[in-house]
């Protein structure tokens, strides 16, 4: 339980990381100095911090904690504000250093800034209409649906599918890191299930799953989605414009093998 006018409840890594920031109000942390503090004696990488990171964005953000802020800068770090006591000097640091940010991410180097930020947002398209599907099919759909609601990785985007737009311009217009499509098969026997990558229209994985909630259960949905995070935090997404240029880039086959990997599998996955 940590305290500072709020109290939330949190898991002991993200607890940790807020007090180390707290500690440090209104100041940069650098990323190694996080990372010793409050990992101590275990060396982690880069990803696993800025995973933490945004699952205690997230946790503040669904405990409604909206005055606390937790920003960061390429080669500086990380720094906790207090957005309804904001320091006038603080204010002007952070207001330049976001300036300098913008400018090296839009006009002096796009893309390396751009490689370092996480879109976890997925949209799920049910390609069928579901008063015209079988009950058994609508339930395995909500169920899916809670599962990528219940995930602490990936953000759920309310979308509907619009057959006479292209995929790249949907996925823009709700800035999309994934999507994923479902369409039953003609016999009602299986669904086709694809994972997409939104920028390009390229499919990722294409599998067939069965329609049936006994051999779909929840051990099963839960594989699924537990693949899909895998993937929109791995270190390939988003693609970087070269990647996107040439479908035979090294991030695409890495991509395809967290994503394909069999169920039967599934003990060999961390």
């Amino acid at each position: 339980m940590v305290k500072l006018g709020f109290k939330i409840d949190l898991p002991p890594l993200s607890q940790k990381l807020l007090e180390v920031l707290l500690a440090s109000k209104n100041q940069f942390v650098s990323s190694e100095l996080l990372k010793e503090q409050v990992w101590e004696d275990t060396v982690v990488a880069d990803d696993a911090l800025k995973q933490r990171i945004f699952l205690l964005r997230q946790a503040l953000e669904t405990a409604g904690i909206t005055h606390i802020d937790i920003i960061s800068v390429r080669g500086k770090g990380y720094c906790l504000t207090e957005k309804t006591k904001p320091s006038k000097i603080i204010g002007m640091v952070i207001v330049g250093l976001l300036l300098i940010t913008s400018l090296f991410k839009w006009v002096i180097s796009p893309m390396v800034v751009s490689e370092s930020m996480v879109n976890n947002r997925l949209v799920f398209w049910n390609l069928n209409a579901l008063e015209e599907m079988p009950t058994e099919y609508s339930q395995l759909v909500q169920q899916w649906r809670n599962q990528i609601t219940s995930s602490q990785v990936v953000m759920l985007i309310k979308s509907d599918f619009e057959p006479d737009k292209p995929i790249p311009v949907q996925a823009r217009s709700i800035r999309a890191g994934l999507v994923i499509t479902w369409q039953l098969s003609t016999s009602n026997q299986s669904i086709v299930m694809q994972v997409i990558e939104p920028k390009s229209s390229v499919v990722l994985s294409e599998l067939i799953l069965p329609a049936n909630p006994e051999q779909l259960n929840e051990q099963r949905l839960a594989f699924e989605r537990e693949k899909i995070e895998r993937a929109i935090t791995s270190e390939f997404l988003p693609l970087t414009p070269e990647a996107l240029k040439d479908t035979n880039n090294p991030a695409w086959q890495s991509l395809r093998q967290i994503l394909n990997q069999d169920y039967a599998d599934k003990s060999s996955i961390e």
